[in-house]
């Protein structure tokens, strides 16, 4: 057995070089859509909770958990739900998915307390 195979439990020695340091900070514009898979875990996927024509906000459930090893899924836009659809995820499997069309204003859900607004836009 090779040398490099014994140590290669000590993970690939990349350099640390990003050249984006000195670069400042740029806000991206929102896309033109958003398609929120609702099997985003290994554990069963969510049911679709809102409808085609819903407006939902940033924090909105989206997708209900479905079973025992389930998350909520929440809309990181406003906008307008535009369709259910299906896609095909990245291990082939068809999925539900939820289309949002954002509508610029990123307005947060009334449903969340103030903490809970900072704790999402802190993740965003």
């Amino acid at each position: 057995m090779s040398k490099f195979l014994k140590r290669s439990a000590q993970g690939a020695g990349v350099p640390h070089d990003k050249r984006t340091s000195n670069l400042e900070t740029v806000a991206m514009p929102l896309p033109s859509k958003i398609v929120l898979s609702m099997n985003q875990h290994i554990g069963a996927p969510a049911a679709p909770a809102v409808a085609k024509g819903d407006q939902v906000y940033v924090g909105t459930i989206v997708g209900k958990a479905g079973g025992f090893v389930s998350a909520d899924i929440h809309s990181g836009v406003s906008g307008t739900v535009s369709e259910i659809t299906t896609i095909t995820g990245s291990n082939g499997s068809i999925q539900t998915a939820v289309v949002i069309v954002p509508d610029g204003e990123q307005k947060v859900a009334n449903m969340l307390q103030n903490h809970e607004k900072n704790r999402i836009f802190c993740a965003i």
